[in-house]
């Protein structure tokens, strides 16, 4: 078997030798309780992995059977190591490890990840860590139809589908939601995993997840000219068009984080106003999406914007620019992601919080934020 090991961030060394139960008897809201340890280091827990399956009728009568990665804290101080899409292996994280008991009064946290196009479940777990490594439990379903070994067969030009099928459109925002349940509803971690209230993240793609389950809207005129264009991937149907046309808006989210994935199709010019749920966008200055465009168009809404100088597209998946080393990179993004779904999820307002979310705390020269 082919295997792939990730970069680490060096403060991730110290984890495995801190016991994270002597965490867990402290309270939530004490001084020394999990709101008290910081949203830029890793958290006292060890992680461990699961790998679960559900399956969904969409919304085009199709039965979709979904993988999704778990991540969640753990007492356990070795064990093996998970394995992604069954080719990457991560030795920082134990295959079925046992879940520690939540530190939090609600049980645990809940965050759902979606990954980029042509990636994977497990495509961003240096920040799936983070999380868990502070007591949350994170989901990331792996998007059949647009992983690593899935592309389009079409010669798109447009910008509208990029070569994907409708299906995945429209498909992508169920899975998201569909890990979620999972959650819920699965042997694994039901009652355990607070799934009333969650944050949502996605990288790239996965961003446009983000907007929709956060209620923008998408046209159902732009979607039928892009079908007329023979934008999508495989053509449309008619069922496909009520599907992608629908409202995604789901009332657990309480936040969303899409990262380096603002782009204007399919919410046009006003799809992004007046939403209810406050986004987080991130994005790097060398990377090809238009962070700007979605500032100016979307008014009305909650909306941080923290943008990384040099910073370019892989930076926020697996890694890499040739300005930024990798580790410095995961860094900046697990400190401003966590920071703001600690706060709009669990109330924490601590000065390091609040800090990073104003910008009055700048770790790095190189991270502006604005707000609004």
């Amino acid at each position: 078997m082919m295997t792939t090991r990730f970069s680490f961030p060096a403060h991730w060394a110290v984890v495995f030798s801190v016991l994270a139960c002597s965490a867990g008897k402290n309270d939530e809201g004490s001084a020394d309780g999990p709101l008290a340890w910081s949203v830029m280091d890793a958290g006292p827990f060890a992680v461990g992995h699961r790998l679960l399956e559900t399956r969904y009728d969409d919304p085009a009568r199709s039965t979709v059977t979904l993988p999704v990665d778990v991540w969640y804290p753990t007492d356990d101080t070795d064990g093996e190591p998970a394995v992604y899409f069954n080719i990457v292996e991560d030795e920082y994280a134990f295959s079925g490890a046992s879940l520690a008991a939540s530190v939090y009064d609600a049980g645990h946290p809940v965050l759902i990840f979606s990954h980029g196009s042509n990636l994977y479940g497990g495509s961003s777990s240096y920040l799936m860590r983070h999380f868990a490594s502070h007591g949350w439990i994170v989901a990331a379903p792996t998007h059949v139809g647009n992983t690593m070994t899935e592309f389009g067969d079409g010669e798109c030009e447009s910008d509208i589908a990029s070569c994907r099928s409708l299906e995945v459109w429209y498909q992508r925002p169920q899975n998201t939601m569909a890990a979620l349940d999972a959650l819920a509803e699965g042997a694994d971690f039901a009652g355990l995993a607070h799934t009333d209230d969650v944050v949502i993240a996605g990288f790239s793609y996965g961003g446009y997840d983000n907007w929709a389950r956060a209620g923008a809207v998408i046209e159902r005129s732009t979607i039928e000219a892009a079908c007329e264009a023979g934008a999508f991937d495989g053509g449309c149907i008619e069922r496909g068009i009520d599907a992608l046309a629908m409202d995604f808006s789901d009332d657990r989210i309480r936040a969303v984080i899409p990262i380096a994935g603002a782009h204007e199709f399919p919410f046009g010019e006003t799809g992004r106003e007046d939403l209810t749920v406050p986004v987080m966008q991130m994005s790097g200055t060398e990377d090809h999406d238009n962070p700007q465009w979605v500032w100016d168009n979307s008014s009305g809404t909650q909306l941080h914007w923290v943008s990384i100088e040099n910073g370019c597209h892989q930076m926020f998946s697996l890694g890499g620019c040739p300005d930024i080393e990798a580790e410095e990179g995961f860094d900046m993004i697990e400190a401003y992601t966590f920071a703001f779904a600690r706060h709009h999820l669990l109330g924490d307002e601590g000065e390091e919080t609040m800090g990073l979310l104003d910008g009055t705390l700048q770790p790095w020269s190189t991270v502006s934020v604005e707000r609004r």
